[in-house]
């Protein structure tokens, strides 16, 4: 367990070297592929999934889910 909290810790620090607009996507285009099939105002642009999945994949293994 001890493992996890400092991988916490130095999540904690990464995300808090991100700029203060970092999760605006502002100029990116949400709309790309299937994204703009269906829209919902409540989604979670898929940028910030990406963006926290790059970042996460730093210090914790994740593995790809099976297609």
């Amino acid at each position: 367990m001890e493992e996890l909290g400092i991988v916490d810790d130095q999540l904690v620090k990464e995300f808090d070297k991100l700029p203060a607009d970092f999760w605006d996507f502002k100029n990116e285009n949400t709309k790309e592929l299937t994204h703009s099939i269906h829209n919902y105002p409540a989604v979670m642009v898929y940028p910030i999934s990406r963006n926290i999945i790059s970042i996460v994949k730093k210090y914790q293994n994740i593995e790809s889910f099976p297609c």
